[in-house]
């Protein structure tokens, strides 16, 4: 049996997010370590709230931290939100109950740099919303590049 791969995912959850994530985690062949949010389909705290009533509705919040993200894309100015496409909460008419998991004082940018340092060379970093936390965490460690998968 081949161990999981460590994995992130960093999304800005909308209808579309809610199904990759629940298909990673379907799969088993991935180790999430965390789940990062980012603004993008609708502002950060929405899209934060999504990822971890998303988190909760799959039963993992438990072990998976969710951190919030930036708070906008860097390159979609001026900002307009997709609430017209994926609903007014962002999951389309669903409204999920937040999770009750502890909020991590780390941001998706730190927790990216701490995961990539911890599993140097095996980290993947599955982005599938605005590449924002990326960005930040290139911003602030060039070398983030050099350390995941």
């Amino acid at each position: 049996m081949t161990a999981r791969a460590p994995m992130v995912l960093d999304s800005d959850p909308g209808i579309d997010d809610a199904v990759a994530l629940q298909y990673l985690l379907g799969t088993g062949l991935w180790d999430l370590k965390a789940y990062t949010s980012v603004g993008g389909n609708l502002p950060a705290d929405a899209t934060y709230g999504n990822a971890r009533a998303l988190a909760r509705a799959l039963r993992v919040d438990g072990d998976i931290p969710v951190h919030r993200g930036a708070g906008r894309p860097l390159s979609r100015l001026p900002y307009r939100e997709a609430s017209a496409f994926h609903g007014p909460a962002g999951l389309g008419d669903e409204t999920l109950p937040d999770s009750t998991a502890p909020h991590p004082t780390e941001s998706s940018a730190q927790a990216l740099l701490r995961l990539s340092r911890t599993y140097e060379g095996e980290l993947t970093v599955c982005a599938t919303g605005p590449l924002t936390n990326v960005a930040i965490a290139l911003l602030e460690d060039p070398d983030f590049t050099r350390r995941v998968k």
